[in-house]
């Protein structure tokens, strides 16, 4: 008896039960996109999805509304295919989009605002939020574990950012990232046809 397989085929059963009980609280769900249990996704009405994206268990996915008396209008879009791994945090304020086929591997954050330290004569936790700035991920990009994707970032299409990674600003097409801050390592030469050093 295969434990394993089983195992696997009542976990994808759980997973499809859960996610069609899910679909409605939606702005969209595509076709063939799996939610396994347990992920916690706040005011998910403003949250879109393509067909066949997947998230993982433990993800937590906050659509920010409302915070110290100001009101905002969130919108995360994953693109066809996009995976969501399992412990990522996710903070909305302004607009997301995860490009399709791209991944978000374990334990990552990705946010377009964080609780501003400038307001002295108040506990930071409960104080006012950053200005959002919009974030993006390419289509077929990775975002390896335990990585932050702070407020702005703009990452391109094919681009692999390392573990443990601080991510800000723009990370070219085709290129691979890693560090603290992340910088570009290497980057795809076409007329090489290889990956390089940058210059």
């Amino acid at each position: 008896m295969d434990i394993f397989a089983i195992q696997h085929k009542t976990s994808m059963r759980m997973a499809k039960l859960y996610t069609l009980l899910l679909r409605s609280s939606f702005k969209r769900m595509g076709k063939g996109t799996i939610i396994f249990f347990p992920v916690r996704v706040d005011f998910p009405q403003y949250m879109a999805m393509g067909e066949r994206c997947r998230i993982m268990g433990q993800a937590w996915i906050t659509m920010v509304e409302s915070w110290f008396d100001r009101t905002y209008t969130p919108y995360l879009e994953l693109g066809d295919g996009a995976i969501i791994g399992a412990n990522v945090k996710i903070s909305v304020a302004s607009t997301m989009h995860i490009g399709e086929n791209a991944a978000i591997g374990l334990n990552c954050i990705v946010t377009d605002h964080f609780h501003d330290y400038t307001y002295c004569d108040q506990p930071i936790l409960y104080g006012p939020l950053s200005e959002p700035k919009p974030v993006t991920i390419g289509p077929d990009s990775y975002i390896a574990a335990n990585t932050v994707i702070a407020p702005g970032t703009q990452i391109g299409r094919h681009v692999y950012i390392g573990p443990n990674s601080v991510v800000r600003g723009v990370i070219p097409d085709f290129s691979f990232a890693v560090g603290n801050p992340a910088r570009v390592v290497r980057t795809y030469d076409p007329e090489r046809g290889g990956w390089v050093s940058p210059a």
